[in-house]
């Protein structure tokens, strides 16, 4: 055995010196047969022709071609002539990705053109302004549509002088952002250097480009035409005068560096950028229909101390509305789009929407969250730490949310849940549901060992830390 090894590496080390002699800077000749198996589960392949490059495989693979008769085997084929690349092409963890038909571009394109001229007003609408804003049809045909684009875990380090000129407000880059027409040949396309995610100075999400980018995720909103962009950051150390959370502190940092994790929603027209982070302001603006003077048309809901001011659809978008809702409208009927109060949309819950307003925010909205979890609230707000987003969106345009809620101080594991979208700035809080946990079991406690029940109880330092300590207690309701 020992000598057929040593003639075995012999004659391995001798090929592959003939496989690298050169003359000059010109490579020597290669004539590579295939080679022939003769095991009963292959078909041996053809060798080269003369003429013909070698690197015949000589080993069947599954292929679109499918079964096929060996003699009495039945075996996979595939089209030898066809060379399989098995290598790594683009660098990037947690893809999401999405395909764009030129139909689904060609709406979107529309619809953000019947937008800038119903905001504008046939008066000030001008074509060439729009194209030179946003490009024309057959800009956005050959640049978008037919497409493949993907975005990774990703964030920036610095921005070029070039983007921070266009984008003054931007403070750098998140989830590298990808396109293809095959599926092998890949390109980086995010308009922010290379990055879908613009991050500006005044929002929520962290300075420090290095705070957890992570886990992004594509979707297209039939009603709008709008891309959407979902992932999950760290959010900026909060206040009491803020929605999102102080850091927390005095404790291992395994346990607290995902205090803040939070779930992002960003938008644009187009599927390149930049994806901006969703506010109600902007999102609505896309559905609301305006008057000839480019105000918001509104409509009165309600009497006396419960009438409400309401934005209305856009009358072009009501048919694709229709499909969600299961009602008929009219041309020109005046529908009920959301609260819309002292010049600012509010979304359907009555809430602002804005830079530093976390989408999903269930520690400072969901008053359930805050009394599931009283023990890990801080400044009135509990800790519900969260990622891997995974936005669905059903064919008559209904919203789910899938995502984790992420071990950190609070839970021990990550938890699945999922909440319904009233639309994509307005969470259906009372749906939210926790549909799977790892190792997860009902125990049944008579009282005998409640001493061994315990939870994590934050505490407010002199210096504006928080610190924990582990509680024990008797009281079932929290145990």
């Amino acid at each position: 055995m020992k000598r057929f090894l040593k003639v075995l590496m012999s004659s391995v080390l001798t090929l592959t010196m003939a496989l690298t002699t050169v003359t000059g800077c010109t490579q020597s000749p290669m004539n590579i047969k295939a080679p022939v198996s003769s095991g009963s589960q292959t078909l041996a392949a053809e060798a080269p022709q003369a003429g013909e490059p070698g690197l015949t495989a000589g080993f069947e693979l599954s292929h679109d071609e499918g079964l096929k008769q060996n003699g009495n085997m039945t075996v996979y084929q595939y089209d030898y002539q066809y060379y399989y690349l098995n290598e790594m092409r683009q660098y990037g963890p947690d893809p999401g990705a999405w395909y764009c038909s030129e139909e689904d571009i060609l709406d979107s394109y529309t619809k953000l053109l019947n937008r800038e001229k119903d905001r504008l007003g046939e008066a000030k609408f001008s074509q060439e302004n729009f194209d030179a804003e946003y490009g024309t049809w057959e800009y956005w045909k050959e640049r978008y549509a037919n497409k493949f684009f993907v975005v990774t875990t990703n964030s920036s380090g610095s921005l070029t002088s070039a983007t921070k000129q266009k984008y003054p407000t931007a403070q750098y880059g998140a989830f590298l952002l990808r396109s293809s027409s095959d599926l092998n040949n890949w390109e980086q396309e995010g308009e922010i250097d290379g990055y879908a995610l613009m991050v500006e100075n005044d929002s929520w999400m962290p300075g420090n480009w290095a705070q957890y980018c992570w886990a992004p995720e594509f979707q297209r909103d039939p009603i709008t035409g709008l891309y959407i962009l979902a992932g999950s950051s760290n959010s900026k150390s909060g206040s009491a005068a803020t929605e999102y959370n102080p850091s927390t502190t005095g404790v291992a940092s395994s346990t607290t560096e995902y205090d803040k994790l939070s779930l992002l929603l960003a938008i644009s027209p187009n599927p390149v950028g930049p994806y901006k982070l969703i506010t109600a302001d902007e999102y609505y603006s896309y559905l609301a229909e305006y008057d000839d003077n480019g105000e918001i048309e509104t409509v009165v809901v309600g009497e006396g101390e419960d009438a409400k001011e309401m934005a209305v659809y856009r009358n072009d978008l009501l048919d694709d509305l229709a499909k969600k809702t299961k009602e008929t409208y009219t041309e020109g009927q005046k529908v009920a789009l959301t609260q819309y109060k002292d010049g600012e949309f509010l979304n359907q819950n009555g809430d602002p929407v804005k830079k530093t307003s976390l989408p999903l925010n269930f520690q400072y909205y969901h008053d359930l969250i805050i009394e599931a979890f009283p023990h890990w609230t801080i400044d009135g707000r509990g800790l519900f730490p969260a990622i891997d987003i995974n936005p669905v969106v059903d064919q008559y345009g209904e919203i789910y949310i899938y995502f984790s809620s992420h071990g950190s101080s609070v839970f021990g594991s990550n938890r699945i849940w999922v909440i319904h979208m009233l639309d994509w700035a307005t969470p259906d809080w009372d749906s939210l549901t926790n549909i799977a946990a790892p190792s997860y079991s009902i125990i049944y406690n008579d009282g005998t060992a409640a001493e061994g029940l315990g939870y994590r109880e934050h505490t407010k330092q002199l210096d504006g830390s928080y610190t924990y300590k582990e509680v024990y207690s008797h009281d079932k309701k929290y145990a």
